[in-house]
């Protein structure tokens, strides 16, 4: 079994939401989709996201005030910000809150999907990296005892010295 990316789609209009599910959903995503800010935040309660699509006028709140919260959850999630309504204002806000992209309605299928791919691969070399650094840390710890062991073996030749180190 394929375990496929869970994307997070928001937007208060019903026919986005239907019209881009079944286009994600062609292109092998798991879609989950939330029509309030609201909703996401109690979906996000109980599943993970690999991906979030957030229209910036949601009906409950402003979508980059949702965007704060998702990072907040997961701090490196790739959050694509739409709006219908582009303004560098609102681009600017959403980019210095953490979005990974800010697109225009009506939007381009193929770029939004291809904006969203890089960014969940993005997402995994953070992951990656992450687990990498722990595993290095871990190790570091483990030669720095050894080394310390090695050292008191090394300027003892108490046998008792040696085993009590």
């Amino acid at each position: 079994m394929v375990l496929q990316d869970t994307v997070l789609l928001v937007d208060d209009d019903n026919s986005f939401l239907n019209v881009f599910s079944r286009i994600l959903r062609k292109q092998h995503f798991y879609v989950v989709t939330a029509s309030t800010a609201m909703a996401a935040l109690e979906h996000l309660k109980v599943h993970s996201v690999d991906a979030a699509i957030l229209d910036i006028s949601l009906p409950d709140r402003d979508g980059t005030e949702l965007l704060v919260d998702l990072l907040k959850i997961y701090p490196d999630l790739p959050v694509i910000m739409l709006t219908g309504h582009s303004s560098a204002q609102n681009a600017i806000r959403s980019l210095n809150n953490g979005a990974f992209a800010y697109l225009e309605k009506p939007v381009d299928p193929e770029q939004l999907i291809s904006v969203m791919k890089r960014g969940i691969e993005k997402y995994r070399l953070v992951v990656e990296n992450r687990t990498l650094m722990k595993e290095l840390q871990k190790r570091h710890r483990e030669t720095k005892i050894l080394l310390s062991l090695s050292q008191k073996i090394a300027h003892s030749l108490d046998l008792n010295n040696i085993i009590n180190s």
